[in-house]
C-alpha cells in the first residue's frame, strides 16, 4: 500500500507504561509499601520488556514444548521438553517469592495485592507456567488447611522455596465438577488401606510437576482429595498421548495414563469446584486481566507505530474510539479484581469477618466480569486487524488466542454464575457485598460522574431487588437470570470502584484520564436485570412454534401505542 509502512510494535518497559496499574498501586497501597515494591515492580517490567524485544528480534517464536511417547525407532518412551522462556521465567517467579509472598506477607495484608502486580507483569511471558504458579499457591493454601503435620513441614517450605534450583511447583489433576467441565475420567479405590488412582486425567505439565493434588471420586460418587509427590517416579504413571493447548501452545500438554498409583489420601470434602475454588477463581481473573493488559498495549503499540499515507495509524478517530473502549473495559476488570485481591489479602493476614463475607462472593464474580470484558477487549482488536497476516505482524494472534482460551479455564461465565448464586444460597451474605457497593460510593461528589455514579446504583438496585424476588420463586426463575444478575453486580460494582479511583486521581493528581475511562465505561449497558419468561428461551432452543407464545404474541396493540410509534416516526 502506497504511503504505508508496516512494522512490528514495540513495547516499552511494562510498568512504566501502564498508567493504570501504577496509579492502582499508589491508591491502594500504603506509600512506605508503595515505595518498597515500586522499584522491584519497575525492574520486572524492564526484564519483560527486554524478553520481548529478544522473541522480536530472533523474528520467529520461541519452539514450543514438546512431549514425545516414542523415540526414532518406534521405542515407547517418556520424554517432555520445555522451551528456554519456561525455565527463564520459572526462576525469575520463584527468586520473586510468588508462593511465599502469600504466606510470608513481606508487605501485610497489602502482600497479596503486590503479588497480583508481580503476575500481572510476568504472566504475559510466561503465559504456561503462570497458571501452574497459581495452581502451587493453591495447593498451598489446601495442605495447610488438610495436610498432616509432616506436609506442612516438608512439603510447604519446598513449595514456597525462593531457590530457583530446589523449589517445587505442584499442579492440579482432575478438573472441577462445573457445568462446562466435568470430570475427567478418574476413578478412586481404596485396596488393603491404600488409596490407587486409575484412568486419565489431561494436564499442562507434561513434564510431570514436583507433585499433584488429585480429585478423583471412588465408586460411590463422593469426591476425595489425594496428593501424589513426584509424579515422574510414581509407578504406574505414563504419559498417553500429545495434546495441544490453545492457551498455552509453549507448554508441553497430554494425556496421562494412571494404572494404580498409589497416593495420599487427604479429606473427602473436597467439594463440587476442586479445592480452595475461590482462590483459584482469583489467580484466573489476574492471568485474564494481565493478557487484557498485553493486547491492549500490542494493539496501541501497533497503532503508534504502523504508518498508513504517512500517518501513524493511532491518529484515527474511530481507531482512537476503539483503543479507548478497549482500555476502559481492561480499567473495570482490573479494578474488581484488585478489590478481591485486597479482600484476600485482609482475609488472611488479618482474620476480617468483613473479608471473610466478602471473598467468596467476589471470587467468582471478579472472574465473571473479566472474562465478559477480555471478550469484549478481544472482539475490539479484531475490529482493526481483523486480517490474520496483519494480526500476525502485531504479535496479537496468540494473546488473542489465549484470551479467548481463558473463558473455558477453571469455568466459565455461566458456572461463575452459578457459583455466585450458589454462595449467595448456602452463605446468606449478600448483604455484605451490597455495604461494600455503598460504603465504595459514600461520600464521593465529583459532579461529572454524577450520571456514571446513578447508572451504577439503579443497576445494583435492580440487581438487589432480582435476587430476592428470584429466591423466593426459586427453581428456572433463579438459574435462568444468574448471567444477567452476575453482569449486572459485576458492572456496577466495578463502576463504583472506577468512580472511586477516578476521584482519587482528581484530588491527589490532577489526573482526570480515570474519570474519561469510568464515564466510557459507565456507557455502555450496566443493567442486564429483566423479566425474561424462562419458557421463551427453551422455545428457542428447542426451536419450535408454541402455541402459548403465538397466543402472547398474536394480540394487537392499542390505538395509543399504535399513534405514540406514528408520532416518533414522524419526527
Amino acid at each position: 500500500m502506497k504511503g504505508s509502512t508496516i512494522t512490528t510494535p514495540i513495547l516499552d518497559n511494562q510498568f512504566a507504561a501502564d498508567r493504570m496499574l501504577r496509579n492502582a498501586l499508589a491508591h491502594q497501597l500504603p506509600s512506605t509499601v508503595f515505595d518498597s515494591a515500586h522499584d522491584r515492580l519497575h525492574e520486572e517490567g524492564g526484564r519483560q520488556q527486554q524478553r520481548y524485544k529478544v522473541r522480536q528480534q530472533a523474528n520467529e517464536p520461541e519452539h514450543p514444548g514438546r512431549v514425545r511417547t516414542e523415540d526414532a525407532w518406534g521405542h515407547p518412551i517418556q520424554q517432555a521438553t520445555v522451551p528456554t522462556s519456561w525455565t527463564q521465567a520459572r526462576r525469575a517467579m520463584t527468586d520473586h517469592g510468588m508462593v511465599q509472598m502469600a504466606q510470608g506477607q513481606p508487605y501485610g495484608s497489602h502482600s497479596r495485592l503486590v503479588q497480583m502486580a508481580l503476575m500481572h507483569l510476568m504472566a504475559p511471558e510466561a503465559p504456561g507456567l503462570a497458571p501452574l504458579i497459581a495452581r502451587t499457591d493453591v495447593a498451598v493454601y489446601t495442605l495447610l488447611r488438610t495436610g498432616t503435620a509432616e506436609h506442612v513441614k516438608h512439603l510447604v517450605p519446598r513449595f514456597t522455596s525462593k531457590d530457583p534450583d530446589t523449589a517445587w511447583l505442584c499442579d492440579i489433576w482432575g478438573t472441577s465438577h462445573l457445568l462446562s467441565s466435568p470430570d475427567t475420567a478418574l476413578q478412586a479405590a481404596n485396596e488393603d488401606g491404600t488409596w490407587h488412582l486409575h484412568g486419565r486425567v489431561l494436564t499442562h505439565s507434561a513434564t510431570y510437576p514436583d507433585a499433584a493434588l488429585i480429585v478423583a471420586p471412588d465408586a460411590d460418587g463422593t469426591r476425595h482429595l489425594f496428593l501424589l509427590k513426584e509424579p515422574a517416579k510414581a509407578s504406574g504413571l505414563r504419559i498417553d498421548t500429545p495434546a495441544t493447548s490453545v492457551a498455552h501452545p509453549e507448554a508441553p500438554t497430554a494425556t496421562l495414563q494412571l494404572d494404580g498409583v498409589a497416593v495420599e489420601h487427604l479429606t473427602d470434602t473436597v467439594g463440587r469446584r476442586g479445592p480452595a475454588p475461590f482462590l483459584q477463581y482469583i489467580w484466573d481473573a489476574v492471568i485474564t486481566v494481565s493478557c487484557m493488559r498485553r493486547a491492549l498495549a500490542l494493539a496501541r503499540g501497533a497503532a503508534e507505530t504502523w504508518r498508513v499515507q504517512d500517518k501513524e495509524l493511532a491518529y484515527n478517530t474511530l481507531i482512537q474510539e476503539t483503543l479507548a473502549d478497549m482500555q476502559a473495559r481492561y480499567e473495570s476488570a482490573f479494578n474488581l479484581t484488585a478489590r478481591c485481591v485486597q479482600a484476600l489479602g485482609r482475609m488472611e493476614a488479618e482474620h476480617q469477618d468483613a473479608a471473610e463475607a466478602l471473598v467468596p462472593l467476589l471470587a467468582p464474580l471478579a472472574k465473571h466480569h473479566a472474562l465478559h470484558q477480555a471478550g469484549h477487549v478481544s472482539a475490539r482488536a479484531l475490529h482493526i486487524w481483523g486480517q490474520p497476516a496483519l494480526r500476525s505482524q502485531t504479535g496479537l494472534t496468540a494473546t488473542l488466542d489465549r484470551l479467548r482460551a481463558q473463558t473455558t479455564t477453571n469455568g466459565t461465565p455461566h458456572d461463575m454464575a452459578l457459583h455466585l448464586l450458589h454462595v449467595i444460597e448456602h452463605k446468606q451474605q449478600f448483604g455484605s457485598l451490597r455495604t461494600d457497593f455503598k460504603d465504595t460510593l459514600r461520600g464521593l461528589s465529583v459532579e461529572t460522574l454524577v450520571p456514571s455514579m446513578k447508572a451504577a446504583v439503579l443497576a445494583f438496585r435492580d440487581a438487589n431487588d432480582w435476587i430476592k424476588d428470584a429466591r423466593a420463586a426459586g427453581g428456572e426463575t433463579l438459574e435462568a437470570g444468574a448471567g444477567r444478575f452476575a453482569h449486572t453486580v459485576g458492572n456496577a460494582l466495578s463502576v463504583a470502584l472506577m468512580i472511586d479511583h477516578a476521584e482519587w486521581a482528581l484530588r491527589t493528581q490532577q489526573d482526570g484520564r480515570p474519570a474519561a475511562a469510568v464515564e466510557r465505561f459507565a456507557t455502555t449497558p450496566l443493567n442486564h436485570i429483566s423479566d425474561l419468561d424462562p419458557h421463551d428461551a427453551y422455545v428457542l432452543t428447542w426451536d419450535f412454534n408454541c402455541p402459548t407464545l403465538f397466543d402472547c404474541h398474536s394480540g394487537t396493540a392499542g390505538d395509543a401505542s399504535l399513534k405514540a410509534v406514528d408520532s416518533l416516526l414522524a419526527t
